[in-house]
């Protein structure tokens, strides 16, 4: 998913707990901005049938986007770790 523009704010107040697999997770609401076209492209695939709301196809971009950057945290302390 293309890059992600503007995180604007962290709505504390808009917290909700939602139950997903037997598990009740916190979930907060964030105000974000993203260009017309990146939108257009997301109701597309919701519109498709590849996820079920825009939250989630956001939250999946997002959870790639983490474990993405974090495997890369992984392995230069892994790569770090080897060299000493």
């Amino acid at each position: 998913m293309a890059a992600f523009c503007g995180l604007i704010s962290r709505q504390m107040s808009a917290s909700r707990l939602t139950k997903k697999n037997s598990q009740i997770i916190l979930m907060e609401r964030i105000t974000l901005r993203l260009p017309k076209q990146q939108l257009e492209l997301i109701d597309k695939l919701v519109v498709a049938g590849e996820f079920p709301s825009k939250s989630e196809a956001i939250r999946a971009a997002v959870r790639d986007l983490v474990d993405t950057h974090y495997e890369k945290i992984l392995n230069r302390k892994e790569r770090s770790a080897v060299l000493i």
